[in-house]
């Protein structure tokens, strides 16, 4: 599921204006499907995109992995947000990104 999930999100990069905002959700909180992906995709478009904070109205809320088994993430993923469940909410990871204004060509 994580490679399909990443060249989604290459799809959508690739298709953004830049100053653009994509957000990613999903709705696990397994980390080779959320920041993994999004470590990826960061270090792919090095330069290119910014994780935006979010300001969230639930008290539920994590920022996003710094590391998961041995492996340390891109650090602007601490902007992104795991929403821990609740009897009131399953719980989901959630992604604001932006596309620079001025962009460079992504490594392949």
């Amino acid at each position: 599921m994580a490679r399909k999930q990443y060249r989604l999100l290459v799809s959508a990069v690739r298709s953004l204006r830049p100053g653009g905002v994509l957000v990613y959700a999903t709705c696990t909180m397994a980390p080779e499907e959320n920041e993994a992906v999004l470590d990826r995709l960061l270090r792919t478009f090095d330069g290119v995109l910014t994780v935006e904070p979010l300001d969230l109205p639930v008290s539920n809320q994590l920022p996003g992995l710094e590391s998961w088994e041995g492996r340390s993430f891109h650090p602007e993923l601490r902007h992104a947000r795991r929403i821990l469940p609740t009897t009131e909410m399953e719980g989901f990871f959630l992604c604001r990104l932006r596309k620079r204004a001025s962009t460079q060509r992504a490594r392949h």
